[in-house]
């Protein structure tokens, strides 16, 4: 082997493994991102993925960490979303910097933040027929469940680096 193949070869290796130490640093696995779009009660569009600069444009307000917490379901009538709504019923939403996004593949949220139906079917294939995930500012899932969560669950994983 020559000296021209044995560096490139070595390069090549250094990259892999740099790669893959910074996979282990940062938890094993690259961050999954969930990116779709929502809306407020008053029509005003969020991207999943620059939660900060969407607030600060329709509110005039930059929270400095903004998170959401998605639940989607079928319906409304999936018990398992009337559960979580009780679940997190006494959540300080505003301290904490969350926003509650619901998705529903038929019907309509009642209220609040919700996705339209293409972004719902989106979610679904990420989710399946009922699922919650938090996400942080860019879109990066930080905690993932296909049950519904409680409060401490949520705590815990905005608690984590």
């Amino acid at each position: 082997m020559r000296n021209s193949e044995k560096s490139r070869l070595t390069l090549i290796t250094l990259r892999v493994s740099l790669a893959l130490f910074g996979t282990v640093l940062i938890g094993g696995a690259p961050a999954a991102t969930l990116d779709f779009t929502f809306r407020d009660a008053n029509g005003s569009i969020y991207r999943s993925t620059q939660l900060a600069a969407d607030i600060e444009r329709n509110i005039h307000v930059r929270p400095p960490s903004p998170r959401a917490l998605v639940v989607h379901a079928v319906s409304r009538e999936d018990p398992r979303l009337r559960k979580q709504e009780k679940l997190l019923a006494g959540l300080d939403w505003e301290n904490l910097q969350l926003l509650l996004v619901i998705s529903l593949e038929k019907g309509a949220a009642l209220n609040g933040y919700s996705t339209d139906a293409a972004n719902s079917k989106q979610l679904a294939a990420v989710l399946g027929s009922f699922g919650v995930a938090l996400l942080d500012a860019s879109g990066v899932i930080l905690l993932r469940s296909t049950q519904p969560v409680g409060p401490e669950q949520v705590r815990a994983a905005l608690r984590r680096p």
